[in-house]
C-alpha cells in the first residue's frame, strides 16, 4: 500500500512539474492587486528558499482562479464510471485554493518568470501572496500554503454530507438543502461523492491509514534518517546540507518541505476515496 501512494506521488510530480513548465510563458497573466492586503513593505531578500518559486506555481491548474467552493473542492464522481484520475482530482483541489502569486508594486502575476521581470524592469522588490495575506520571502508564503492544506486535508479526510456543491457537518440540515434543491444527498471524502454511507465511512477509514503512510525522511551525503535530530547532527558533524525529502521530492527548505508534506497528505486522501469507489 505504501508502495502504491509513493507510486502515486511520483505520477502527481511528474505530471504537475511537466505541465507546469510547458503553460507558464504563456499562461502568465497580471491581476488587479486592489483586493490584496499587503502586511509587510519594503525589499525582499534572497533566502534559501526562493530558489523554488517555479514549483510552487507550476502546482496550480492554469486557467483555474481560486475559489470559495466549501468543503475542499467537491469532485463531480459518484460512480465506479468515473474517469478522472486521481492526479487529475488533486490538481482540481489545488487548483480551487489560493497558491503564491508574486507582487511586484501594483501588479500581482501568476509566473515568477514575469514577477522577475517586472521587478527588474521597476526596480522594485517581488512580494508573495497567498490569499489576502502577502509575504516578503517565498519561504514564509509556502509555510501559509501548506497550513491552508493541511487544514483542508483535515476538512477532508472524514466523512461530510452533501447537497450539491455545498456540504455540512450536520445531515439534517444537508438532506433538508438537498430537498430543496430537489436532489439527494450524498456523503463527501476527500472530494468524493459516495451515495452509500458505509462506502464513505470505509473510505474516511482508508484515507486516515494512508495518512498514517505519508512521512518525512532526511538525507544527508549518501545517508538517509528517519529521525531529523540524527540527519541535523550528522550535517553538522560533516558540513553538510541536510534534505527533505518526501516521496520522490527533496528540498533543503523546511518551509517548502511542510508543502510536500501537505500536498502528499492531500494526494494520499484522494487516491484512498477513488480506490473505494472503483472497488
Amino acid at each position: 500500500m505504501k508502495r502504491n501512494v509513493l507510486n502515486l506521488l511520483a505520477a502527481l510530480s511528474v505530471l504537475v512539474l511537466v505541465s507546469g513548465a510547458s503553460a507558464c510563458p504563456g499562461k502568465c497573466h497580471k491581476k488587479s492587486a486592489d483586493a490584496k492586503v499587503v502586511k509587510a513593505d519594503g525589499r525582499s531578500e534572497a533566502t534559501p528558499c526562493s530558489a523554488h518559486a517555479a514549483t510552487t506555481v507550476a502546482d496550480k491548474a492554469p486557467c483555474r482562479k481560486s475559489g470559495d467552493a466549501p468543503c475542499g473542492s467537491h469532485v463531480a464522481l459518484t460512480s465506479a464510471k468515473g474517469h478522472c484520475k486521481t492526479t487529475d482530482k488533486v490538481n482540481e483541489i489545488l487548483a480551487s485554493m489560493p497558491s503564491v502569486e508574486y507582487k511586484v508594486g501594483d501588479e500581482t502575476v501568476t509566473c515568477p518568470y514575469a514577477a522577475g521581470a517586472l521587478a527588474k524592469q521597476h526596480d522594485k522588490p517581488i512580494q508573495y501572496v497567498v490569499g489576502d495575506q502577502t509575504f516578503e520571502t517565498e519561504g514564509q508564503a509556502n509555510a501559509q500554503l501548506a497550513s491552508l492544506i493541511e487544514q483542508k486535508v483535515d476538512e477532508m479526510k472524514t466523512v461530510q454530507f452533501a447537497a450539491g456543491e455545498k456540504c455540512y457537518r450536520c445531515p439534517v440540515t444537508a438532506k433538508n438543502e438537498a430537498q430543496k434543491a430537489h436532489a439527494k444527498m450524498t456523503y463527501r471524502v476527500a472530494g468524493v461523492d459516495f451515495a452509500d454511507k458505509e462506502l464513505a465511512e470505509k473510505a474516511a477509514k482508508l484515507a486516515s491509514d494512508r495518512l498514517g503512510e505519508v512521512t518525512m525522511s532526511y538525507k544527508v551525503g549518501d545517508h538517509t534518517f528517519e529521525c531529523d535530530k540524527m540527519a541535523g547532527a550528522q550535517a553538522k558533524e560533516t558540513h553538510t546540507k541536510m534534505l527533505y525529502v518526501v516521496g520522490d521530492k527533496e528540498t533543503d527548505c523546511p518551509q517548502e518541505a511542510k508543502m510536500l508534506m501537505a500536498k502528499a497528505k492531500l494526494a494520499a486522501i484522494v487516491a484512498a476515496a477513488t480506490a473505494v469507489i472503483a472497488s
